[in-house]
């Protein structure tokens, strides 16, 4: 192994640590809300999607993958700045999307 990728390795190892706590934490949250709630359903899925946890992890994984992978050179230039570009389109197209959707629908009769 080349010391590069010993750095690779302990830097991602770091981070699933971090990664991991945060999850656990997150989940924490969320499943103590769903107890507070009294089991409705409804409040569990508003609590999970209102806060972009998922997008969180989502990038909290890609990126670090992404930047490890250019470095130990397994994937070129290019498609480390696709697999980012695409991750973040669409973590802001999810907030746009939520920031300009109405609060209710009209009703057709």
């Amino acid at each position: 192994m080349t010391p590069q990728m010993i750095f690779s390795l302990w830097v991602l190892g770091i981070l699933a640590a971090t990664l991991a706590i945060v999850v656990g934490c997150y989940t924490w949250i969320v499943l103590r809300g769903f107890q507070r709630a009294g089991g409705d359903t409804r409040a569990l899925d508003t609590l999970a999607s209102r806060d972009g946890g998922l997008e969180f992890i989502t990038v909290a994984i890609v990126l670090p993958a992404a930047f490890m992978m250019r470095v130990n050179d397994w994937i070129s230039a290019d498609a480390a700045m696709s697999l980012i570009s695409g991750v973040m389109g669409y973590v802001l197209g999810q907030y746009t999307t939520k920031k300009n959707r109405p609060a209710s629908l009209p009703h057709s009769n």
